[in-house]
């Protein structure tokens, strides 16, 4: 069985919530009604979304009295539909990532997530158990039906760490113009 390496005691650093507030400035919210947070911890993107749009906070552990415990190293999974899944820096640390976008990818139209890729990252913490190229990641989710919306944002945040906007083929766009 998958050990899992993200530790309960883990201090959220103010940069974590600035990845957040960068990821979610370029989503277009008109048409989005709700949102799961994967690997919420203590939820801040909850202060980012706008207030009519419905947040499920998921985690491994409940950092807070609502959030939804769930094992994603286990296969388990949030399994009503939503609008948007929000992956911020959660990525890293799940065994089987092909399995958890299968399921991510039934049961909503857009993602947006971080990832440090293994051909842009200049760092690679010892907890993390993946470790993808930009196009592999890619083919993960192209595989299951969604296609990148804007190309890959790189940043200097957390080391390396890039930004991807995934929409399902065929669906409106979620990002604001430019």
């Amino acid at each position: 069985m998958a050990v899992n390496t993200w530790k309960e005691q883990f201090v959220y650093k103010e940069t974590f919530y600035q990845r957040l507030e960068l990821m979610l400035s370029k989503i277009d919210f008109e048409n989005i009604n709700s949102v799961i947070d994967l690997g919420c911890g203590n939820q801040w993107a909850k202060n980012i979304v706008p207030k009519n749009v419905k947040y499920i906070p998921v985690d491994f552990y409940k950092h807070c009295n609502n959030t939804i415990t769930l094992d994603f190293n286990r296969g388990e999974y949030y399994d009503d539909y939503v609008d948007l899944a929000i992956c911020s820096g959660i990525f890293e640390y799940i065994y089987d990532l092909k399995s958890f976008i299968e399921k991510m990818a039934r049961y909503s139209n857009y993602v947006v997530c971080s990832y440090h890729f293994k051909d842009y990252k200049t760092y690679h913490s010892k907890i993390w158990v993946n470790d993808y190229d930009a196009e592999s990641f890619i083919k993960i989710f192209q595989k299951n039906g969604f296609e990148l919306e804007i190309p890959i944002i790189h940043t200097d945040m957390h080391k390396g760490e890039s930004l991807c906007y995934f929409k399902r083929i065929g669906i409106e766009n979620f990002v604001k113009e430019v």
